[in-house]
């Protein structure tokens, strides 16, 4: 029970980071106990972020590049990058759709 209210406050330490003008991302519970936050448009353009103490993981796809990457902490770079890549996914973005 303690992994989980840890991986919660991860959770939530992550989403009080993201700016309010962001869509909202669909979060689910991962097998691995992770939680995961998903912007999703259509399957060429996603971005999944899965967060629990102590590591970050995180891929997607955008305009017709996959990419992932992981990390233990979230950084101030990591933490633009994901914000860039997630704003593009609001309002259905025609980037996505070329």
């Amino acid at each position: 029970m303690k992994a989980l209210k840890d991986t919660l406050f991860a959770a939530e330490a992550f989403a009080l980071q993201l700016p309010d003008s962001l869509a909202q991302p669909h979060l689910t519970h991962e097998d691995d106990g992770d939680i995961a936050f998903e912007w999703y448009v259509d399957q060429r353009c996603l971005i999944t972020v899965a967060v629990r103490p102590g590591h970050i993981n995180w891929a997607g796809m955008y305009d017709g590049e996959s990419f992932h990457d992981h990390a233990k902490d979230l950084t101030s770079e990591l933490l633009a990058r994901i914000k860039q890549i997630a704003a593009r996914m609001q309002p259905v973005s025609e980037n996505c759709n070329d």
